[in-house]
């Protein structure tokens, strides 16, 4: 695990091609981005998590590791985040999570998924995928590091489109309720 900042320069492109904006919104630098990547089986193979925006905090697991180890790990440095996010988070990493080590703490902090935001924040794109260098990025093993950057990136540009259409119909959001 590194826990020495890294600066993130450049950073990894959002969703609509543009790079990362560090800084933008502010929230972001309070939550923990949280990538796992698994067999079909449901073996968790590699982990990665990023928190901070400018200054960033990186965990990452991979290749051979003790899972018990590296869940406790992870467990603390996602501690005092004021969220949990990750791209289909709900209906992968934190299932993993929570079938493997029901007491960690993580699974208690409130957890927002980007692959359900997507469809109410860009009704019209046609797939809500993870996108890297302008491509679609299919669901297999990947950097979990990387795909967590994704996911900060995409929640970035949700937050910016759920915003601007607050603002253009602010009751049109009001009914909606996110898990």
């Amino acid at each position: 695990m590194e826990n020495a900042p890294e600066p993130a320069a450049d950073g990894p492109e959002s969703p609509r091609g543009a790079p990362y904006r560090p800084g933008s919104p502010p929230a972001l630098a309070a939550m923990a981005f949280l990538d796992l990547e698994s067999t079909r089986g449901g073996e968790l193979v590699a982990i990665g998590a990023v928190r901070g925006v400018e200054a960033e905090g990186v965990f990452s697991r991979g290749g051979r590791f003790d899972l018990r180890d590296a869940l406790s790990e992870l467990d603390a440095f996602v501690a005092g985040a004021a969220a949990v996010v990750g791209h289909n988070l709900l209906g992968h990493d934190l299932p993993l999570l929570r079938n493997r080590a029901p007491d960690l703490r993580l699974l208690t902090i409130p957890a927002i998924d980007t692959l359900l935001l997507s469809p109410l924040a860009f009704p019209e794109v046609p797939y809500h995928r993870l996108i890297k260098d302008r491509r679609l990025r299919r669901r297999s093993l990947n950097d979990p590091v990387a795909d967590a950057r994704s996911a900060r990136s995409v929640l970035a540009d949700e937050i910016e489109a759920l915003t601007r259409l607050s603002r253009a119909d602010p009751e049109l959001l009001r009914s909606t309720r996110v898990a």
